[in-house]
Order: structure tokens, then sequence, then C-alpha cells
């Protein structure tokens, strides 16, 4: 009888692989072996033990029998709006329309909380240097913070009045509201001392906060359309800001003296983002560019072209070799012509590296994780993929089944190799046509993984500790040939 078979592939900390090993199924359930469902109970393994999760908890998910293995999943009902990695890696916490934020654990991608409170869209997120405090902005013309890593609301935060476009004559709301896409807020941005929130809103304001307590300390009249994003340089001395005027604005930090308007765009600018090093800011606007600029006299350094619609977020990787952008129309209607793709750009040249395609919808946000090898994209379906830097690998899409259609589901597996005592972390849809002759490869995240045992000695290093205790691999992408 033919049998389902795995083919373990190890991916140390340095990138390099070791040999696949397969591993066959000796013994499968009884409803594997009638209908060929897949795996829905426990089996044994030849080398290996299997267990499976309820079909509700569900983190990343791989379909073995789609063209697009993360066609069908949702991570929001709405568009993820903003997303950030925490210090150490191993959080992403996202924000959506629905008004809602989510936090999920890397790099396995499970759903650990939902957080519930804001009453509009939530637009920006960002978190404090010592992950333990979380900054939230939204359309609802509030900023929010939160204790991490348990998501307790701690305190809002209500000074932003009415909008710019609100404030407007009537004949130019529509005007005004559509240049921004429908995509407006409050966007956040903290200090890198961890003492100072920053937080830009469409009333045509910048506002300083204290933390942790919340107080306001300061208010700068921006008086350009609207405030749609902001980034504090590394060495917190410099902020910028973009909106809905089309120019980057950088202000003296914390005391918040004007020094300059950069003007080189045609469209409103949606997102900025400064290099590690404090030395080159990047921009991304509306009118399908991305501006490169030297810090800190402001001059405009290259114009990066390539996207075909508008630019609606960049970040630069920590090491400030890569920057990533991601594009989209402002609208959520599919058609074949729009862009909806994530371009990973080379700095300083500005040359471009690669495209990364598969988002449904327009790219709304990006996000590099500190180590600079996981970057993590949200587009206007609500979908999340996580994306290996620098070849850019599709991993994974992150799914909550509540924000999902209700024909996804699915189940989470480990397998425990129990020569190694390795554990691999996987996920595939309840009810995965996996056939009875397929050989599944687990290709594990780089750094999820100890390096190779020396002779006589057990696993060490990597997520499971000390010398001889079991590694942790975490299989982003589960395929079957």
């Amino acid at each position: 009888m033919k049998i389902p078979r795995f083919e373990l592939v190890h991916i140390n900390e340095d990138g390099t692989r070791e040999p696949p090993r397969i591993v066959p199924v000796t013994q499968l359930p009884w409803d594997t072996r009638t209908d060929r469902r897949g795996f829905l109970g426990a089996a044994v393994m030849a080398g290996a033990a299997l267990a499976t999760t309820s079909c509700a908890d569900l983190g990343s998910v791989w379909n073995p029998g789609s063209s697009d293995p993360c066609r069908d999943s949702r991570a929001h009902k709405g568009a993820v709006s903003g997303l950030a990695i925490s210090p150490d890696g191993k959080l992403l916490v996202s924000g959506g329309d629905d008004q809602t934020i989510k936090l999920w654990s890397l790099p396995d991608g499970a759903l650990m909380k939902t957080l519930k409170g804001h009453a509009l869209s939530v637009s920006s997120v960002a978190v404090a240097p010592d992950g333990k405090l979380l900054a939230s902005g939204s359309r609802d013309k509030t900023v929010r913070l939160w204790s991490l890593p348990d998501g307790k609301p701690l305190k809002t935060l209500e000074e932003h009045g009415v909008d710019s476009a609100a404030a407007a004559p009537a004949r130019d709301r529509a005007t005004q509201r559509g240049r921004a896409g429908g995509y407006g807020g409050n966007s956040v941005a903290i200090a890198p001392d961890g003492k100072l929130l920053v937080s830009g809103g469409l009333d045509n304001t910048l506002l300083m906060w204290n933390l942790p307590d919340g107080n306001l300390l300061k208010t700068l009249q921006w008086q350009n359309g609207g405030v749609l994003s902001v980034a504090v340089a590394p060495n917190g001395k410099l902020l910028a800001s973009g909106g809905v005027g089309g120019s980057v604005t950088l202000w003296t930090f914390p005391d918040g003296e004007f020094l300059k308007r950069l003007k080189g765009h045609n469209g409103f600018v949606t997102s900025v983002a400064i290099s590690p090093d404090g030395k080159l800011l990047a921009s991304g606007s509306r009118d399908k560019t991305i501006g490169l600029w030297g810090l800190p006299d402001g001059n405009l350094l290259k114009t990066l072209e390539g996207h075909r619609d508008g630019v609606y977020c960049v970040d630069i990787s920590s090491d400030g070799k890569w920057l990533v952008s991601g594009s989209k129309d402002g609208t959520y209607v599919p058609e074949a012509n729009k862009d909806n793709t994530v371009k990973l750009w080379s700095l300083p040249d500005g040359g471009l590296a690669r495209t990364l395609e598969g988002h449904g919808g327009g790219v709304s946000s990006v996000a590099v994780s500190p180590d600079g090898k996981l970057l993590a994209s949200g587009d206007g379906y609500g979908s999340i993929r996580l994306w290996r830097l620098p070849d850019g690998e599709r991993l994974a899409c992150l799914i909550d089944l509540a924000a999902s259609p209700d024909r996804v589901k699915g189940s989470t597996y480990t397998v425990t190799d129990n020569t190694s005592g390795q554990i691999l972390n996987y996920t595939l849809p309840c009810g995965s046509p996996i056939p009875a002759d397929a050989t599944c490869t687990c290709n594990c995240v780089p750094g999820s993984v100890a390096t190779s045992p020396a002779p006589g000695r057990g696993w060490s290093g990597g997520r499971g500790g000390g010398g001889g205790s079991r590694s942790v691999c975490v299989c982003m992408a589960v395929r079957c040939r």
C-alpha cells in the first residue's frame, strides 16, 4: 500500500541546508486510509511522531490543492492598515479596518490575541523598544496604549480633533478624502529611547506624548492637508512627517522646531522611513514613486520608479541594505492590471532587486523583522503574508478563521523527530487531500532550528535553549508533491 512520506529538510541558523531525510508514515488513522482526507488524527511515523490540534486552532496555512496557497486566508475582515514587529522579532502586530489589533507569534504565525477598543479602522501601530508597550492610531481620532505581550489596554489619548477633510468646505471634502484613498487616521511612532510617542492626524497636527503615562507634551501645527505618516530617526534627533499635501517635513526632535519641507512628489506622501544610520529617508507616494532623500540636509538623491500604482508603505531593514515598498491603487476592486506587489530595493543605490507577487488586493502595509530575515506584508483584502529576506521566498500567510471565508478550516500539526528530538510545527486546512504517494516537504525558517549536533550530542541552540535540549523547526510552508 502506498503511503505518504515527509521530507524533512534542516535549515541551520547560518542559512545552510542539510541533506533531506525521507520519513515514511507507517500507521495512518482510519479516516485517512479510507477517504484520503489527510492527517485528521494522531499517526505514528517511522522515526517520528505526529500530533494534531483541533481545527479551530489554526495559525499559518499552506493549501496543497490551491494554485495560490494564501488565496482564501484572511487575518482581518478588511484592509490590513498597519504592521509592526517587536524588537526581539517574536511578535507581529497588525491593525485593520475591522477596528481590531491582532498579536501573532513569530516565526510560526500563530494568532495569540485580538485587541478591541477602537471605534474605526486602526491605521497605524508601533511597538516600544523594550517590547512592553504598543501604541495604535485610528481613524476614530484616538491613540491607544496597550501593554505587551498580554494586550491589556492602558490609556486612550484623545487630543486629535476634527480631520482636515471634515473641516474643508463641502465641495472639497469628497476630493480630499478621495486623494487619501480612504486611508486616513492617526499615524504613530515611538522614539528610540521609548520615552516619547509621536502621533500625526488628519487634523493637521503632530502631537508629542510622554510615555508611559501618555501625557500630552507638545503640539506641532502641520497645516499641509493632514498627516499620514511619521518616523523618528534612530538617533532620536530628527522627526519626519508626510501627508496629504504631498511633501515631507523635517523637524528637530524632541523640541519640534521646523527644519525643512521636502518637495518632489506629485501625490500625497503615505509613508516615511529613516535608515538605521540616520543618513537616508525614504518616502512613498501615491504618485507611484519612492523618494530617497539625504539627511539631515534633505536633498533628493533619487526617485525610484517601478510600481504601477501608488506606494502606500515603505520600510528599511535594520542593516540599511534593503528598502521594502508596497503598492495599491486606493480601491479594493480586483483587476488584472493592478500592481498589488511588494518590491525589494537595494540601498543606497536604489536598484530594484526583486518583485514579490501574490497579494490579491493592494499592499497597504509592510514591516521588516529586526534581524532582517523576515518580511510581513498586508493587503486590502485582509491578508498578511510572510516572506523570507533577501531572496523573497513566500513562507506563509497568517489566518484568523473568524476573519476568513466559512470554507477555510484547518489544523495545526506537530511532528517530533524521535532521532534528534527536533520538533516541527506546520498547518494544513482540514480535509486537505494528501495523495497516498505524496512526499511532503517541510523547510524550516532560518534561525528556528539549531546547527547540526556534534557526534554523540543532542540538539542545542535555536528555540530549544541550552545544550542537549530539543530544537524547534517552524515550517512556514508544507509542500506536497
